[in-house]
């Protein structure tokens, strides 16, 4: 299921669970009257699976694809502690973000997605001659079929280097000094990092596993580092305050604030404070950029068709001038 999907679904259990039906009952219910047809097949594969006596997590993961460990943690320490309703209410929360973001991301893109093809079929027409048209759209697809070899194959060496390991780390470093793009992606890393942490600390998950569901869902390398050293800190059963307050990768405020509230015994308060400001945080990156990125794409686009003026111009005063 997509992001989108999953926070209409888990939504709908979680208002259906805390209005007091079971969560047998609440599947039975949105296999019914889900609004799409993934969300109705998931909820009936959910409702057979959990009458058969399966536990709620498995039931979720064999129900359909794309059930993260994650949440599976999450659901089962939930129902372990009587908080399902509030527990489904976070997944949904924390899912609108990621479907918030990939919405304006992709609505960001359409523009300049557009103008690169206007730009390859500037390309394909060679100035001061007549080409038929046939010729031009020949010049034109074979200019898309590199331009989108080109793109798989950048996309294909992005997954490589990002795989693991120490030039993971070295590539989302470097990623984070780029303007607008490093923020945008140390921002939405920070805010899913939160949202997960605070919903495995109020279900009563342990630390060493929640920490470790907070950094795989941050999906940023830079916070491979981090999440290492919490661990060990763990291992030494010690408070975690003062490996938060030495990463940089995290806010200073947070950083300060996380300590304080590990010792007044107001975490869950602070963290739920946190993560709000830091969906907010997110939020005005990602339009941040869905801003400046047709800008700068028109602005490339223009300087190249400018280029290409100029040096038909260029070349047409230089015949004239053999001319002579």
């Amino acid at each position: 299921m997509t992001a989108k999907q999953k926070y209409h679904l888990y939504l709908e259990f979680a208002k259906l669970i805390e209005a007091g039906f079971g969560m047998v009952e609440s599947a039975r219910m949105l296999a019914g009257s889900a609004t799409g047809a993934v969300e109705r097949s998931f909820a009936g594969n959910l409702h057979e699976r959990l009458e058969k006596g399966e536990k709620t997590p498995a039931a979720l993961a064999a129900a359909g694809k794309g059930i993260s460990r994650m949440e599976m943690s999450l659901v089962d320490a939930g129902e372990r502690t009587g908080q399902l309703a509030e527990t489904f209410s976070r997944l949904g929360e924390y899912f609108c973000l990621l479907a918030q973001a990939q919405k304006e991301l992709i609505s960001s893109l359409i523009y300049p997605v557009v103008l690169v093809h206007l730009l390859l079929l500037v390309v394909a027409i060679p100035f001061g001659e007549r080409p038929m048209m046939g010729e031009i759209f020949g010049r034109w697809l074979l200019h898309l079929i590199i331009f989108y070899g080109i793109c798989g194959g950048l996309y294909f060496c992005w997954c490589r280097v990002t795989a693991g390991g120490e030039r993971r780390r070295k590539v989302y470093a470097a990623m984070n000094r780029v303007p607008l793009v490093g923020t945008l992606l140390r921002k939405v890393a920070f805010a899913r990092f939160l949202n997960v942490y605070h919903s495995c600390v109020t279900a009563g998950i342990g630390m060493k596993e929640t920490v470790s569901l907070a950094g795989d869902a941050a999906q940023h390398g830079s916070f491979e580092q981090p999440v290492a050293a919490l661990q060990e800190r763990l291992d030494e059963g010690k408070d975690l305050g003062p490996v938060f307050a030495r990463e940089e990768i995290f806010p200073e405020a947070f950083r300060q604030s996380y300590g304080t509230a590990e010792l007044t015994g107001t975490l869950d308060r602070d963290l739920q404070r946190w993560s709000r400001l830091q969906n907010e945080e997110a939020r005005a990156a990602i339009r941040q950029v869905s801003l400046w990125v047709p800008k700068i794409a028109y602005a490339a686009v223009a300087c190249f068709i400018g280029l290409k003026i100029a040096n038909f111009y260029l070349s047409y005063f230089a015949q004239l001038e053999s001319l002579m």
